[in-house]
């Protein structure tokens, strides 16, 4: 798990591109706010969409018209301002068929 915002440090991003790079499956949660910069982040945003098929599931919580039509032209499952209770539920359905997906490519 890693934080990073529009204002974070070129190392904080530059591990999380890292990270998303190495990574098998990719759960990501985006707190925005209306109008707001992507700053930094934008180069985060470039590498989900060139690694998308890593991307289990997308959750945005709030209103940022740029994110919310990126992540539409983006291959990943992609959800908005779920509640938390629902966005738990598509977590776990995200985690268990990517288990299931690895299992059966191991079998």
């Amino acid at each position: 798990m890693l934080d990073a915002d529009n204002h974070s440090e070129d190392l904080v991003i530059g591990q999380t591109l890292k990270m998303l790079a190495e990574a098998e499956s990719v759960v990501l949660l985006i707190n925005s706010l209306p109008g707001a910069s992507l700053g930094k982040t934008s180069r985060l945003m470039e590498s989900v969409f060139r690694n998308s098929a890593k991307c289990k599931l997308i959750h945005l919580a709030g209103e940022h018209e740029l994110l919310k039509k990126m992540l539409k032209l983006s291959q990943s499952h992609y959800q908005q301002n779920l509640k938390t209770e629902d966005l738990k539920k598509e977590m776990i359905t995200s985690f268990r068929e990517y288990r299931l997906t690895a299992f059966h490519a191991e079998a």
